[in-house]
């Protein structure tokens, strides 16, 4: 019988890409488990985690949005659970105990479940929000960059960086790209893989840029 101890935890924890360390025929995709292995990645992934406990992932977002579900089925759940009696009672997947035995008590059980496992992933979520790649601002007053999204042809205008060097960044912070600016507007063609670069000029981040 396969088992993994993280799907068994009660408290709000654990991380379901680590099924790979299971025995387990149901493994999570290489490129996940890569993409956690990435510290670009993993500190853009925690300031997007911030910015949505912010908005919608806040707790009181959250238990508004589940009453009003539940008060829009609340016909619905009592044919539910005539035809289906297991209210109080454990189904499939390891529960926290003792069990609700309203459909009351399951709204609250669900709201408290959640509040659980976001208060978890706000301890344990890692990464940290101050990475200079991931912070880079939009376009600035005095600099354009267009199309963008492009197919690697763009032009940047830019009066302050003329006379400095022009860098281009992949998501890793490597240099993929670097030339001497000598006017204010440049016509640019990069041969590059599809992805997402951020423009520097002499050590000044510029912009995000995307090649599609």
């Amino acid at each position: 019988m396969y088992t993994c101890e993280i799907f068994e935890n009660q408290d709000g924890s654990g991380w379901a890409h680590l099924i790979n360390d299971c025995p387990t025929d149901n493994y999570s995709p290489d490129w996940y488990v890569r993409l956690q292995q990435d510290s670009t990645y993993v500190n853009q992934q925690r300031c997007q985690w911030d910015e949505y406990r912010e908005e919608f992932l806040n707790q009181e977002y959250i238990n508004n949005y589940v009453d009003s579900i539940a008060l829009l089925v609340s016909a619905a759940q009592e044919r539910h659970f005539q035809k289906w009696p297991i209210l109080g009672l454990a189904t499939a997947a390891p529960e926290v105990e003792p069990l609700p035995d309203s459909y009351a008590g399951e709204v609250a059980f669900f709201k408290e479940w959640i509040n659980l496992r976001i208060n978890w992933l706000d301890e344990n979520l890692p990464g940290s929000c101050v990475d200079p790649i991931v912070g880079v601002e939009e376009i600035a007053m005095d600099v354009r960059l267009y199309p963008n999204p492009n197919n690697g042809q763009f032009t940047l205008e830019c009066i302050k960086c003329r006379g400095r060097e022009l860098v281009l960044l992949d998501v890793f912070g490597q240099e993929v790209w670097a030339k001497k600016n000598h006017h204010p507007r440049t016509e640019i063609q990069l041969d590059l893989p599809k992805g997402v670069y951020v423009l520097k000029a002499g050590g000044e981040y510029l912009q995000k840029m995307v090649i599609e």
